[in-house]
């Protein structure tokens, strides 16, 4: 029993994965986004070069930052020591992507909108992951300026990603999730197909049939039906015919009968 509840989790997950290419279209770009930008910058600038952009706006900035995004600590920075902070930074955000990967799962069916933020925000955790798991810090380089202030001081690819993707995520909750739970309540009713009840309840948006194949479908299920009727009146017919030969031919065997008499 166990067994075939994990062939049939395996087998859902499967379906998901090869129709879920927007989500993880967006994990992808976001992780490779961010890996190759760090790599690039680090490859052609020295930690604390500060290259103007845009003045008095937009610089780079290439500097190592042991926190959080943003180099946020939380106040941890005060209680722990470097070393501990990046451990309980890789432990938090390995949590944190197992619990957004599941939450990716239980909004399948959903708006295109919160996949992808949820990609989104996987992605950028996951770029910065990699950077505390092998360097034991996290490469920043972007820089915004305002009013001669850098207000958020260093940041990447990874961070803007999780910035917009929590964004996103509350645009969907505020606009569209009341527009979603009515959709999936009317995909949670019940089809009556020739063959029986069919439920739909857990089958994914991308797993049904498109409206072209419903259209093909009910085309055939009526010429079927259509070559049935024609059989059922072309039945009776021939039966007809059958037995008005063969009365004819107990007429004509009555007739040489009585010849015969």
């Amino acid at each position: 029993m166990r067994l075939k509840m994990k062939d049939n989790f395996f087998a859902k997950l499967w379906q998901y994965l090869k129709y879920a290419r927007r989500e993880l279209l967006a994990i992808v770009i976001v992780a490779v986004a961010d890996l190759v930008s760090k790599n690039i910058v680090e490859n052609t600038m020295t930690e604390g070069q500060k290259i103007t952009v845009i003045p008095g706006l937009f610089s780079f900035y290439f500097t190592y930052n042991e926190k959080a995004a943003y180099s946020f600590a939380f106040g941890l920075d005060k209680v722990l020591t470097p070393d501990q902070l990046i451990n309980f930074f890789v432990i938090t955000t390995i949590i944190a992507l197992i619990a957004f990967f599941f939450i990716l799962w239980i909004f399948r069916k959903r708006n295109l909108i919160v996949r992808v933020a949820l990609g989104m925000i996987i992605g950028g955790a996951f770029g910065n992951l990699v950077d505390r798991m092998a360097l034991r810090k996290v490469r920043d380089f972007l820089c915004l300026t305002v009013f001669g202030k850098d207000i958020f001081g260093s940041f990447n690819v990874a961070d803007m990603a999780l910035v917009f993707g929590v964004i996103l995520f509350a645009i969907y909750f505020i606009f569209l999730f009341d527009k979603d739970e009515e959709k999936i309540k009317e995909e949670k009713k019940v089809c009556v197909s020739p063959n029986g009840v069919e439920s739909v309840e857990n089958t994914p948006e991308s797993e049904q049939p498109s409206e072209t194949e419903t259209v093909i479908s009910h085309i055939g299920e009526n010429d079927t039906s259509t070559s049935l009727s024609a059989e059922d009146e072309q039945r009776p017919a021939d039966e007809n015919e059958n037995s008005g030969t063969a009365v004819k031919a107990d007429e004509t065997a009555e007739k040489n009968h009585d010849a015969d008499a």
